[in-house]
């Protein structure tokens, strides 16, 4: 098929993947959470738009005193997406702290001095917040 942006000449290239995720024109998300949940979130679960569409429908629909079959599915794709985002957080929590683990049986191994710096400053802090 013909694309004329796809000519030589032209200094931009507007054909994308199939996805249709045009990168030129692709938006960059500047993250305030975790980068590695906030992936996960926007991969498994749903994209920020879908997730603000599904939030503005249900507070919509309340705001408007509706009731009946409809809310009712909107909040329960609300309680859903939460329920898995909730799921995510906690499995990478657990794996945050075995990948600590093992970081610091690495540290330990190539740095022991730095290793006991950094045990020790924890220590510290430790103390200092159970006064």
């Amino acid at each position: 098929m013909f694309f004329p942006f796809s000519l030589p000449f032209f200094p931009f290239n507007f054909q994308g993947p199939s996805s249709g995720d045009l990168g030129l024109f692709s938006p960059e998300v500047h993250i305030a959470g975790n980068p590695r949940i906030e992936k996960k979130v926007v991969t498994d679960v749903a994209s920020y738009g879908t997730q603000i569409g599904t939030l503005a429908k249900v507070v919509l629909a309340l705001a408007e005193g509706e009731e009946g079959e409809h809310i009712d599915r909107h909040i329960a794709r609300l309680k859903e997406r939460v329920k898995k985002i909730d799921e995510i957080k906690k499995g990478h929590a657990d794996d945050l702290e075995e990948d600590i683990k093992h970081r610091l049986k690495e540290l330990e191994k190539s740095n022991r001095q730095a290793f006991k710096r950094l045990i020790n400053d924890h220590h510290e802090a430790i103390k200092k917040a159970d006064q």
